[in-house]
């Protein structure tokens, strides 16, 4: 598939999402655990464990960070914002920020979460911005929307925008397998869709693959998360990194 054909298959099931999105909230829950977790090539890592769906302690730990650098009018980018929470949460903490997504819905909806957000609804691969111009770049559950090869291009484009001692975040569920294609959402965070009929590409990434896909794109892990959904249907798994240039 070509990535006119992935992007039309995806406007539409985030346009037919964009209500359910809108009930999603960013609170912080229990505070998160370190724990070491053994990968699949042998190599052990500790990440930070958080159990629920419902979190803003990546994006407090951003926020530190980045306040540590001394920077002052701080930029932000969120691509594929969502219900635009996230893009609030910044805006709450004197961030000018800035959202990307393709879906008409996801940005009435965030227009109205983040009225201070500048929202751009379109394309990603069609937006420029100019290089070294955010100090903080989030793609939540973004790059799995795209086939390997563009969320690597993406990437390469997210480190001209980022700033030398910038971060960014990025995530997507924790998978067994490295399958890409067209597939039925049955679930959003904690929400269940039930008898769901809307499909979406996405790409599968194991936690090594995915870690390898950041680290050979230039990006070093400063922390790595595992979240556990709020959902007792459900026993999925999300990974999410705060990463710097290397």
């Amino acid at each position: 598939m070509n990535r006119s054909e992935i992007n039309l298959i995806n406007i539409g099931a985030y346009n037919k999402l964009a209500p359910v999105y809108k009930k999603r909230t960013i609170t912080t829950g229990r505070y998160p655990v370190l724990t070491s977790i053994l990968l699949d090539d042998g190599d052990k890592r500790q990440f930070f464990v958080i159990d629920s769906c419902q979190y803003n302690f990546e994006m407090a730990f951003i926020d530190f960070y980045t306040k540590q650098n001394g920077n002052q009018s701080l930029k932000m980018l969120d691509i594929g914002f969502g219900a635009g929470n996230t893009l609030n949460y910044f805006a709450g903490s004197d961030y000018e920020t800035t959202g990307v997504d393709f879906s008409k819905k996801m940005c009435e909806t965030a227009k109205k979460v983040s009225p201070k957000s500048e929202i751009h609804c379109a394309d990603i691969f069609n937006v420029d911005f100019k290089d070294e111009c955010f100090d903080v770049i989030t793609m939540m559950s973004m790059l799995c929307q795209l086939p390997t090869r563009d969320a690597r291009a993406l990437l390469t484009q997210v480190r001209q925008w980022l700033k030398p001692n910038g971060y960014i975040y990025a995530s997507t569920s924790v998978e067994n397998n490295s399958e890409s294609g067209v597939f039925v959402k049955e679930t959003i965070g904690c929400y269940n869709l039930g008898k769901s009929t809307i499909k979406r590409f996405r790409t599968n990434y194991t936690i090594d693959r995915f870690i390898k896909l950041l680290e050979s794109s230039g990006f070093g892990i400063v922390m790595p998360f595992i979240t556990y959904e709020k959902n007792k249907k459900s026993k999925r798994q999300f990974q999410g990194y705060i990463c710097k240039l290397r």
